[in-house]
């Protein structure tokens, strides 16, 4: 049975907006919350435009529904523990570490990972040449998947991609021209689990790419101009409503979700380094502010560990708790391996119910542990490799 997946956060024409996350834990609530029901609400043209105000959820449609994005920094297995990543500071081929235990899965540079039902999805440039740390995404590749019991690889197409987000459907696939590109382009589209087929998406936001979903519901954005609209897509229906209502000028950023609720940061001046923080209830459609001992800090993406929620902050070293029933947030340092406060620049946390991964700016992985006492860094790749060298 699929696990689920939590959700993050892009940057999308120059604005943080809202997608499907890659960098991956586990999403879902204990209980099945009730159904409530959409308003109708007056857009500034006079037309009519529904506003969601709340939705139904199960555990059955999650699992259907659920989005595994690819990405460079290690995928959790979800049915075992344990995180898969590429050995980007080494011989760049994919493991699998578990409880301070490295295992080879594949000897090929492969990158986007993905973990789902016993199998590591992945794109595999054969070139070796297309990746380039300045731009991203560089890394260009064939979609090709895993075994991890059997160790057997397989590529499942000839044409090339940049990044995926797997669902029980299909592998969503994202192409893009370069930069430097005197034509900007984009094709999307999914590669079929049923007919073994490609086939191209005309809408983006038809795509899981850029989706975050809540059950059979997917929440996009779109850019107009200079403001974005974030939208609520039934998957089922295909019916579009309205969500996070937002004033000309406002910018919503960091926006995850976090089992029921959508975390977002919100900022009404441009280029503002003033933001405040709010939570959206997903069944309810209700909006609040979250108080928070530093209301203006810019919060990544969140993963549940125990009764706390997790975030990486200020990128240097240091660590975001928010504890929802007391609401408070707290900022704690990191002690490295060495005994010292980190320094390190990090990315966005997962979990696998036990350790947080996350990876430094070389996409070296990071193994913390948190204690009674604090959180700390109990291996990394990086100076796995600086031991081998010894």
């Amino acid at each position: 049975m699929r696990s689920k997946v939590a959700l993050a956060s892009i940057i999308l024409a120059g604005v943080l907006t809202l997608t499907a996350c890659g960098d991956t834990e586990k999403k879902g609530n204990k209980e099945e919350p009730k159904s409530t029901e959409s308003a109708e609400v007056g857009k500034a043209d006079g037309n009519e435009q529904k506003t969601f105000t709340g939705g139904s959820w199960s555990k059955e449609e999650d699992e259907k529904y659920a989005a595994y994005e690819g990405n460079t920094g290690g995928c959790v297995d979800y049915d075992n523990g344990g995180i898969y990543y590429v050995n980007w500071v080494g011989d760049k081929y994919l493991y699998y570490w578990k409880d301070g235990k490295n295992k080879l899965i594949l000897d090929k540079w492969v990158s986007q990972i993905a973990y789902m039902d016993g199998k590591v999805y992945c794109i595999y440039d054969k070139s070796g040449k297309t990746y380039n740390p300045d731009i991203y995404p560089s890394y260009e590749g064939v979609i090709a998947e895993v075994d991890v019991k059997t160790g057997k690889y397989t590529e499942l197409t000839e044409k090339t991609v940049h990044l995926i987000t797997v669902t029980g459907d299909g592998i969503y696939y994202q192409w893009t021209t370069g930069p430097d590109a005197e034509e900007q382009k984009e094709e999307n589209g999914l590669y079929s689990f049923k007919d073994k087929e490609m086939h191209e998406i005309e809408e983006r936001n038809d795509s899981a790419i850029p989706q975050t979903r809540f059950g059979k519901y997917a929440i996009v954005a779109r850019v107009k101009g200079e403001e974005v609209e974030h939208y609520v897509i039934d998957l089922e229906t295909k019916e579009e409503k309205g969500i996070i209502e937002t004033v000309p000028g406002e910018s919503i950023g960091f926006s995850y979700r976090m089992e029921n609720k959508l975390f977002f940061n919100s900022s009404v001046e441009k280029n503002s380094e003033k933001w405040t923080w709010w939570s959206l209830d997903m069944t309810t459609g209700e909006k609040k502010q979250v108080k928070a001992e530093n209301p203006t800090e810019k919060v990544h993406t969140f993963v549940r560990l125990g009764d706390l929620l997790y975030t990486v902050c200020n990128g240097s070293g240091e660590i975001g708790t928010y504890d929802e029933g007391k609401e408070e947030f707290k900022i704690l340092t990191i002690t490295d391996i060495n005994g010292n406060p980190s320094k390190d620049i990090m990315s966005n946390f997962k979990t696998d119910g036990r350790y947080l991964y996350t990876s430094g700016l070389n996409h070296d992985l990071m193994v913390l542990e948190v204690k009674e006492d604090g959180v700390y860094e109990i291996w990394s790749s990086f100076l796995e490799e600086k031991g081998k060298k010894k």
